[in-house]
């Protein structure tokens, strides 16, 4: 079978098997509470107009002007910026926005909003679709209400961003990877909105020789490429292009480097140079595929491959926020669904309680210390999942096609 033994839907209950699991739940249960808390003091706090008016008002703001006509003008910071200003009404501090066309045309309807009915529709429905595919990929409600809820969660709730679409979008990647390559390369192609987070994408489908979803995945990226074109006008694409070099220097100067949670960010946290951090960057790119290259090899399929992907996507680029951390839920998935079928493995309880929490405490050690651990999680999960399929008993024969 393409897939192998690490792709089994059952409900992950070795890895919550009593009496750890009944300690597992009762930590982060105290912890989700305290994220909860915070992100209700950030609901209450200021005028109703400003409750969601983090990362996700950069959204906004630009669907806005799209409406309007002017598309192009979001990538020239000035006209974005008095964009946020006329519709927040206030000035709150300058969140860019050096997404591609393509994010644009997904933020599109916001526009058709006020700000907060927009962040209150693209939270829900950001929510509603990786609740959806979750459940497609055996959870119960239970198991899909702790993701949502996680501090990776929360952090992504109440900054208004993305994370769920990107997560969602990997998972039902990984549902149809051996069945339905179409779908799958729409998927990939979908994901090319945030192409950061998909680096690892096509090494992974090269290794595993998944040329039907690599083509797939092309024609999708062009006919997305095309569609924002076709809608916000071609002019959209080279103001983006154009806007490149201010994106590097936001990464590298004006953004919160606590925040960010790449290799680069924590080099330069430690007090690397900008050229030091870069080359270990590129040092950490290098090494993930190289450690997961055998593992892909052997086509695990469905969710431990797609999760792979994901992994080892969030050591190989530079640009990389708290909450994009969201997608350790991806080898959370694959690792418990295998620990279902097939018994856990030693550290594993640990490893993935770590995977779940660690990106709330990595968000808070770099705000208390200046030093986040984004990419040791990272490491983490590609170590689980590799030692997973690389097991004695995952050899199963290579699949044709």
């Amino acid at each position: 079978m393409d897939a192998g033994p690490l792709a089994a839907t059952a409900e992950p209950r070795g890895l919550l098997a009593p009496p750890r699991g009944r300690l597992y739940g009762a930590t982060y249960l105290i912890l989700a509470l305290i994220f909860l808390g915070l992100f209700v003091e950030h609901l209450v706090e200021g005028d109703a107009v400003q409750r969601g008016d983090r990362d996700f008002l950069s959204f906004y703001a630009a669907s806005r002007l799209a409406w309007d006509g002017l598309a192009a003008s979001v990538w020239n910071r000035a006209a974005h910026q008095a964009a946020e200003i006329a519709y927040l009404g206030a000035q709150r501090g300058y969140f860019a926005f050096y997404y591609p066309p393509t994010y644009l045309l997904t933020c599109l309807p916001l526009g058709a909003l006020p700000l907060f009915g927009a962040y209150l529709a693209w939270v829900a429905a950001t929510v509603a679709l990786l609740a959806g595919v979750l459940r497609r990929a055996g959870l119960g409600w239970i198991g899909i209400a702790v993701l949502v809820i996680s501090p990776a969660g929360i952090l992504t709730i109440t900054t208004g961003q993305n994370a769920f679409l990107t997560t969602g979008l990997f998972v039902l990647a990984g549902l149809t990877l051996a069945g339905r390559p179409g779908v799958a390369g729409a998927c990939f192609g979908l994901l090319t909105m945030k192409p950061q987070l998909g680096l690892m994408v096509v090494p992974a489908l090269i290794a595993a020789r998944r040329w039907g979803v690599l083509a797939w995945a092309s024609l999708a990226t062009l006919a997305f490429a095309g569609a924002a074109a076709l809608v916000l006008g071609s002019e959209s694409w080279s103001a983006f292009l154009a806007g490149r070099p201010a994106a590097q220097s936001g990464m590298e100067v004006e953004l919160q480097i606590f925040k960010m949670q790449s290799v680069f960010a924590v080099a330069r946290q430690l007090g690397a140079g900008t050229t030091l951090a870069y080359a270990a960057q590129a040092g950490a790119a290098v090494a993930v595929v190289v450690a997961l290259w055998p593992a892909l090899r052997r086509r695990p399929g469905g969710m431990p491959e797609v999760a792979a992907m994901a992994a080892g996507g969030l050591l190989m680029t530079p640009f990389l926020q708290f909450y994009d951390l969201m997608l350790l839920t991806l080898p959370m998935i694959a690792l418990a669904q295998s620990a279902s079928a097939d018994g856990v493995l030693p550290g594993e309880r640990g490893g993935v309680l770590l995977l779940l929490l660690g990106p709330g405490l990595s968000y808070a050690s770099g705000w208390a210390f200046g030093v986040s651990f984004g990419p040791l999680l990272a490491v983490l999960a590609v170590a689980m999942l590799r030692r997973r399929i690389l097991r004695p008993e995952a050899i199963t024969p290579p699949a044709p096609g």
